[in-house]
């Protein structure tokens, strides 16, 4: 009897997530050229990996509930993911969800970190980041990919498609001229609504 397509190709996926919410006093990134630390918890945030393995090549999604991720920490995150469970770095993503009550994994105000430029050094939150949640962020995406892994188990894949043209609406003015705008000027007596965020 031939094999059908799906019991050739044997797909193995693993999912799992890790609580990376930080602590008290950890500067959130969402508010420009303003400390605002944190200063409580509604709802953890998490690193979620999930892996899919066929035959021996593996692909790693990794998703964080942060604001931002710098490309020196996402190389970190794969470069330690590479040394500890073999993942090809090429085949790991890193996303965040752009969460603006969220911390971000290192700066975003600054192209290189490691050079302050006009940042005056008594403020180091005006870069973006707050280097005491680094640690905190890759460990816990680390951790991720790891249970991940030992989780790994045979699956069925399908696929589906659907639209939903309300999706990706944000500051989009509708003015009373019938155009729409992305930032009109405030309090502009021309807008007639404002669609989003959805």
């Amino acid at each position: 009897m031939p094999k059908t397509r799906k019991q050739a190709i044997g797909i193995r996926a693993g999912a799992a997530k890790v609580d990376i919410t930080p602590p008290l006093g950890t500067q959130i990134a969402g508010d420009i050229g303003r400390y605002p630390p944190t200063e409580q918890i509604r709802d953890p945030l998490y690193a979620k990996a999930l892996i899919i393995e066929s035959g021996s090549k593996r692909v790693c999604w990794l998703s964080m509930d942060l604001l931002v991720v710098s490309r020196k920490w996402a190389n970190e995150i794969k470069r330690q993911a590479e040394a500890r469970y073999g993942l090809d770095p090429e085949t790991i993503m890193v996303h965040v969800v752009q969460n603006h009550a969220a911390p971000s994994l290192g700066h975003f105000f600054v192209f290189d970190e490691d050079e302050w430029g006009a940042f005056p050094r008594e403020y180091p939150w005006l870069l973006g980041g707050d280097d005491r949640y680094n640690p905190i962020a890759v460990k816990g995406a680390l951790d991720a990919i790891g249970r991940a892994i030992q989780s790994l188990q045979p699956v069925t894949v399908q696929v589906g498609r659907g639209m939903d043209g309300r999706v990706a609406f944000n500051r989009r003015f509708v003015m009373r001229d019938g155009t729409v705008r992305t930032h009109p000027p405030l309090c502009s007596p021309d807008i007639l609504y404002c669609e989003g965020p959805m």
